[in-house]
């Protein structure tokens, strides 16, 4: 770190005078004063010291060792700024990085959302599907079972001999098994359908809770993150002010 002179507290630059008293640089720029104007001079005191001269306290080594003190005080004091500023430097850095670490996260959690969300309406399409093969196999039965109440009331008014008899006992028996197994197709179709679309849904609306879940956990520590980086900033604010209050004081 550069050695910091007069009372400004700036670096070595343009032309500068020495005081006799404290042998401390100051910036003729700070002092309104140029080479030429100095040129006869044999010295030159600071205003401390000619205040302190002023006063009645003239014991110069002394005014030497308190002003040597209080550069060192100076030095140290803006050591630490500088690092102070540097640490929180680093955490608002860390901070940001976050920040935009977790909204590409939240990025990709969003479209895992959307594809989800095209999984389900597929899934309730499909089972809309369904429940019109349902429907006309339904149809089908009722349309069966009623064609088997009109044969069997043809077979009670007709009077027929055993022969026909016989092949009508036989056709109604195989138009009995023909529903009874149409029926348990249809059962079975419905309770499979019904099974997996549960399922299905269910499955979704687990990872949807999931996914909403590690949604609304990114949300809040952005919010943390950007509570502290703000935090951070007003740190850094309060930092210079007193800095600048600093050196007005001086």
């Amino acid at each position: 770190m550069e050695e910091k002179y007069c009372f400004c507290g700036g670096e070595a630059e343009g032309f500068m005078i020495e005081c006799d008293g404290c042998n401390v640089w100051f910036h003729g720029k700070c002092l309104r004063i140029n080479k030429k104007s100095c040129k006869d001079l044999k010295q030159w005191f600071c205003v401390a010291c000619t205040n302190l001269a002023k006063n009645g306290i003239g014991d110069v080594k002394q005014i030497q060792q308190d002003f040597q003190n209080f550069k060192l005080e100076i030095k140290q004091f803006f050591n630490e700024k500088v690092e102070n500023e540097e640490k929180l430097q680093k955490d608002l850095n860390e901070a940001r990085a976050e920040i935009i670490s977790l909204g590409n996260y939240i990025k990709e959690l969003e479209q895992n959302l959307k594809i989800k969300g095209k999984e389900l309406d597929s899934i309730q399409e499909e089972n809309a599907r369904d429940q019109d093969d349902i429907l006309r196999a339904t149809e089908a039965l009722q349309k069966m079972t009623e064609e088997k109440r009109i044969l069997e009331e043809k077979l009670r008014d007709l009077s027929k001999t055993p022969t026909e008899l016989i092949v009508l006992k036989e056709l109604n028996e195989e138009l009995s098994q023909s529903q009874a197994t149409n029926e348990n197709t249809v059962v079975e179709l419905v309770n499979n359908n019904c099974l997996n679309c549960r399922e299905g849904k269910n499955l979704l609306e687990e990872e949807f809770k999931v996914l909403k879940k590690e949604l609304e956990e990114a949300y809040t520590e952005i919010r943390s993150l950007k509570s502290r980086n703000n935090e951070l900033s007003e740190r850094i604010l309060s930092l210079n002010k007193r800095r600048k209050l600093s050196l007005s004081q001086r």
